[in-house]
């Protein structure tokens, strides 16, 4: 006997692949940003790894932000190759260069960029049964050590949430003890085990930073 799937099921499914559509194609109005680019080719190859971003500190709705350079005309894929990708983005933008280093991950770099937040080094960093991503980007930016270089620094330290759970989800959860990392190595592990990649992103508010740090 045949089983008939419930209509509201059926379009719960059909709007959730759209969404997810709409969430990693380049916009079609030719304008993006090089963060939004960026995170677009990683998803659509496939690749984890960085990226190291300079921009304008702005606030919006999603909150405190770094808006990253736009790009007119941005390169179009679709790309299978993420070296292709990044080359003609390096074309475009002189400030963007990339690597990939010994455990395959991109590296994709401003070279307006401080980063100095990303070698804070943390004595410890405990994760206990770790739900997302975001929750873990959390953790390292609270740990004492960040706090106050942050405060030291006058550095706004903003994480953006952009991990989103459906409800009823059964996700792994990550537990580690870390020693003697920097906050670049933690944000690694986080990604290691989550996938993805980390975004770091800096710009200059008067007399201040800001830099805002998330996994997508």
């Amino acid at each position: 006997m045949t089983r008939r799937v419930p209509m509201a099921a059926v379009t719960a499914v059909l709007f959730s692949l759209t969404v997810q559509a709409q969430e990693h194609r380049l916009p079609t109005h030719r304008v993006t940003t090089v963060e939004n680019y960026v995170q677009h080719v990683f998803f659509e190859t496939d690749t984890s790894g960085s990226m190291i971003f300079w921009g304008s500190c702005q606030h919006t709705h999603q909150g405190k932000i770094v808006y990253s350079d736009e790009i007119a005309d941005p390169p179009q894929g679709p790309f299978m190759d993420i070296d292709r990708a990044m080359v003609a983005l390096s074309a475009r933008d002189a400030h963007v260069s990339w690597k990939r280093d010994g455990d395959g991950f991109v590296r994709v770099t401003d070279d307006r960029v401080s980063g100095d937040v990303l070698r804070v080094r943390l004595k410890r960093i405990r994760f206990t049964a770790v739900a997302d991503s975001t929750a873990a980007v959390e953790q390292v930016m609270s740990a004492p050590e960040v706090r106050d270089y942050l405060k030291r620094k006058h550095i706004d330290g903003v994480v953006l949430r952009t991990t989103f759970i459906t409800p009823g989800t059964v996700l792994p959860k990550w537990s580690a003890d870390l020693g003697d990392v920097t906050v670049a190595q933690a944000l690694d592990r986080i990604i290691k085990f989550f996938g993805g990649a980390w975004f770091y992103g800096e710009c200059s508010c008067g007399s201040s930073r800001r830099v805002t740090v998330r996994a997508g």
